[in-house]
């Protein structure tokens, strides 16, 4: 049984592999190339990252178009007071690996009070793209992982946990 599968535009949640039909004819209910199961589980893969992230943005409030929105705005409001975006957007950087802590990045810039919640926002919105490009590396190397699978690993593969295995080690 396949627990998740998207096979073009449907989504099969527990499926078995084949069926019987009245004649005793085995009637398979997925690919059973390997190469057609290899992608149909990379589409799979791709379904549940978007969705996963998503869900993510939903359970902090964020929204991924309006936040980039938001990120040129606060960039414009730095650029009026005299920062350079590239500079700004490098020591945020910086920040959100941990190389730097946020009150460094204020004295070495000399970024006034009135600014502070700017970059902070600044801050939060550099966590959340990070965080989802990051997610989207995990799931190229899931991707990867498909193209090293037999058929036979193919066809017990849990596509779900095995998503869920990779991103929950990504913190947001």
């Amino acid at each position: 049984m396949i627990k998740i599968i998207k096979l073009g535009d449907m989504i099969y949640k527990n499926i078995e592999l084949q069926e019987v039909d009245e004649n005793g004819n085995k009637i398979w209910n997925v690919p059973n190339d390997e190469s057609e199961l290899k992608t149909a589980f990379k589409d799979t893969i791709d379904w549940y990252t978007d969705r996963y992230i998503n869900q993510m943005f939903e359970q902090q409030q964020e929204n991924l178009a309006d936040i980039v929105s938001e990120q040129g705005v606060i960039e414009g409001r730095f650029y009026i007071a005299g920062f350079s975006p590239v500079q700004v957007k490098n020591r945020i950087f910086l920040i959100i690996t941990n190389q730097k802590t946020r009150d460094e990045v204020i004295s070495e810039l000399s970024i006034p009070a009135e600014l502070e919640p700017q970059l902070d926002r600044a801050i939060e919105i550099a966590k959340l793209i990070y965080w989802k490009e990051k997610i989207w590396e995990a799931e190229a190397q899931l991707e990867a992982q498909i193209d090293t699978m037999t058929l036979e690993e193919l066809l017990s593969l849990d596509v779900k946990s095995m998503c869920e295995s990779a991103y929950e080690v990504i913190k947001l």
